[in-house]
């Protein structure tokens, strides 16, 4: 029965029906990347979970999202696995080149706008959405970087993927 505030059940029975046919329909199915950095005083923690699946089979349960960019810096990906691999070996060699060049520890919004460079040039075909985080000389450093690169932010907290929910801290 339905009335205008909403369904109403009337004996046990019919409300144990329709719990069980609810729960059909409220089953957790966890799917996708998530990514997620948080600063603190003195630093930032990045997260990622380990499964790589395509749609809903998983293909790997032990794949490595959290990505070594330099010493103080590191980098999480979810997207295509592939593309975020190549992309933060790219930015990982062009940073170890910027440490000789000029013979400092590279600075987080250098590796940031190398990341935003490459992703914009190819406009989305890189599937590759990044949490960039590290301390150097400014302090601790958290950016958010999409595949088609023009949306970056800097907050004290950030979440990436399908199975993500932002957490206000």
């Amino acid at each position: 029965m339905r009335n205008r505030k909403g369904l109403i059940l009337k004996t046990a029975d019919e409300m144990l029906s329709w719990k069980s046919r609810a729960l059909l329909f409220l089953k957790a199915r966890s799917t996708g990347t998530t990514i997620c950095g948080v600063i603190f005083n003195e630093g930032v923690v990045l997260g990622a979970d380990t499964r790589a699946t395509g749609g809903s089979i998983v293909c790997d349960l032990n794949c490595e999202k959290i990505h070594y960019i330099a010493d103080n810096i590191y980098c999480c990906g979810a997207g295509t696995a592939a593309d975020t691999e190549f992309t933060t070996r790219m930015v990982e060699s062009k940073m170890q080149l910027l440490k000789l060049r000029t013979g400092r520890e590279g600075r987080v919004i250098s590796a940031l706008r190398m990341l935003k460079q490459y992703l914009f040039r190819y406009q989305g075909y890189i599937s590759a959405a990044l949490v960039l985080g590290g301390v150097d000389v400014t302090g601790p450093a958290l950016y958010t970087v999409y595949p088609h690169a023009p949306q970056i932010s800097f907050l004290m907290y950030h979440g990436i993927g399908i199975s993500c929910c932002n957490v206000c801290l």
